[in-house]
């Protein structure tokens, strides 16, 4: 019950492990051991810092019942995680027996580039699950998780808009202008992951509810499908065609799993409201990608601000912001009740949402 500290630590090791990965690789020429000496020294670090809350839980216990319901829980999770794999990596080996190695190289830099928006999907899913286990038990809870939700795939919405409206300027800045042809992939790897945010955020009702089951059937079929279309759209379109699958892969997981989640625990999500996100978005996206061209670092601030100023005058105009949900969502971020209450003993059905 402690999200707060929770997230923290989690973004944490994430940039940690960038920076150090970053110094390893690049600053004392490591090379690819310097991923692995990164991932094992900012876990190791990680652990001592964490060890004044883990280390009062280990003592011998064991419990049959226990056991019993966790690997009915978990046990979906060994073959959904495989699908996940197979989703995550397939593009690559399926890209090797259609382009050139050169090739695969610009894909691999597009992906790492489009996927820096995992760093806030990483740090929100760590906080993300404890919430709503703990809000499941008070009345209203349903309409909570649908304002989270709206809010939270307008986070997503302006930061995928903005990573592809910037995406061709910040490959140059990055990579000297060796990467920059690389920015399509930016895009549609960002896309890609702003519906995982959306899978993280409606599915929810599947782990409510401890049908579990259904997670690895939603990614099978998006795992089967990303490979599909890798191999009917890399031929026509080269790498582009791998990040084409890629993002409707992950369209379809989170439709899948969004479906089944629905089906046990309905949530009235504001499908009109996310309209508009979803609009304001492409608006504001294009508006950054229509700026003239003008020197890299300029552009990334130009048209990242032009993104931020575009989708939040349209969001506004639109009569998008309530000014009683940012009351009660800054109370969620500010305040920590008794028993995990986010909202300081407030009931959930209190909150007007």
């Amino acid at each position: 019950q402690r999200a707060r500290e929770f997230s923290l630590l989690a973004f944490a090791r994430s940039v940690s492990t960038l920076v150090l990965r970053l110094a390893l690789v690049v600053g004392l020429g490591y090379g690819v051991m310097g991923v692995v000496v990164a991932d094992l020294a900012v876990t190791a670090v990680l652990m001592v810092v964490m060890i004044r809350w883990f280390a009062p839980l280990i003592r011998p216990v064991f419990s049959p019942a226990v056991l019993r319901e966790s690997l009915a829980f978990g046990l979906p999770r060994v073959p959904h995680g495989f699908a996940q794999q197979v989703i995550a990596v397939g593009d690559k080996f399926i890209l090797t027996f259609f382009v050139s190695l050169s090739e695969i190289g610009l894909y691999a830099m597009g992906v790492s580039v489009g996927l820096i928006q995992k760093v806030f999907l990483s740090a929100f899913e760590y906080a993300w699950a404890p919430f709503y286990y703990a809000t499941v038990r008070e009345p209203g809870a349903a309409r909570v998780f649908s304002a989270v939700t709206t809010y939270g795939v307008a986070i997503l919405a302006l930061m995928t808009a903005g990573l592809s409206a910037i995406a061709a300027d910040l490959l140059t800045v990055v990579t000297h202008g060796k990467f920059t042809a690389a920015a399509g992939v930016v895009a549609w790897t960002s896309l890609g992951v702003f519906f995982q945010g959306v899978y993280l955020m409606t599915s929810i009702g599947l782990n409510i509810t401890r049908r579990t089951e259904y997670y690895p059937v939603a990614t099978a079929i998006a795992a089967a499908l990303n490979i599909g279309l890798n191999v009917l759209l890399i031929p026509r379109y080269g790498i582009m065609g791998a990040a084409y699958a890629n993002g409707a892969a992950y369209a379809a997981q989170a439709a899948i799993a969004g479906y089944f989640s629905q089906r046990f625990y309905p949530v009235r999500y504001e499908t009109g409201r996310l309209a508009r996100v979803v609009g304001a978005a492409l608006v504001a996206s294009a508006a950054g990608q229509s700026l003239p061209a003008m020197h890299p670092a300029l552009g990334v601030l130009a048209r990242g601000t032009t993104v931020v100023m575009v989708m939040t005058a349209g969001l506004w105009i639109g009569g998008f912001f309530r000014p009683e949900e940012l009351r009660v969502l800054d109370r969620f971020r500010r305040a920590r009740g008794p028993e995990g209450n986010p909202l300081g003993g407030a009931q959930v059905g209190e909150t007007g949402l």
